[in-house]
Formats: C-alpha cells, structure tokens, sequence
C-alpha cells in the first residue's frame, strides 16, 4: 500500500482504549475533508461501544495538527464564514465582515 492509497485516519483499539490516528503526515496532519468524515464514522462508531473508555487522537509523523486544509486539488476550498459574510451588509463600524473586538477593562 502507497502512502497515497493509506487510510487518512487510522483506528486501533487497546483493550477500553481506542486510538485514532490523523494519518497525512506530509501534509502536517491537516484536516482534509476525508479525514474529518472518516473522523465523524470513527466517533459515532466509538460512541455506540459501551466497552471503550477512552479516546486518545494523535497525529503520524511527528505532528499532531497543522489545522484544516485549505486548497484541494490546489483550489482554495470554500469558507462558509466567508461566503456569509460576503452576502450580509455591513452592520456597524470596520468594513462589516468581521466584528470589532472590544476592549474589556478590568
């Protein structure tokens, strides 16, 4: 099996304990859409077995997470805060897309 057929997650199960492994360690471990489905399948999987305990997520290579992807196939992939925010009006001061922070005092 060649790194590119290799599952992006990798599932093992020690006795109440199962691992899930994020399996991309070329990319950093960042989350593609693959991995976060197959993460998804794991979990609910996970959660129907009264047997497992505990869940460890570790990352291959290294690396535990870079954080999601971003591009596919070299595209950007689509940002739904993005696409939101850039079919709503502007709604106070700054240019209307992300809120102002606010200053907390003590």
């Amino acid at each position: 099996m060649s790194l590119a057929d290799a599952p992006p997650v990798l599932v093992a199960r020690e006795g109440p304990l199962a691992i899930l492994t994020l399996n991309a360690p070329a990319k950093r471990n960042a989350l593609s859409m693959a991995m976060r489905a197959m993460l998804a399948e794991a979990f609910e999987e996970i959660e129907g077995d009264a047997e497992i305990r505990a869940v460890v997520l570790t990352g291959a290579g290294g690396h535990f997470c870079s954080g999601g992807r971003s591009r596919r196939d070299g595209h950007p992939l689509p940002c739904r805060r993005a696409r939101a925010h850039a079919s709503q009006p502007p709604s106070g001061p700054g240019d209307g897309r992300i809120p102002r922070a606010h200053r907390v005092r003590d």
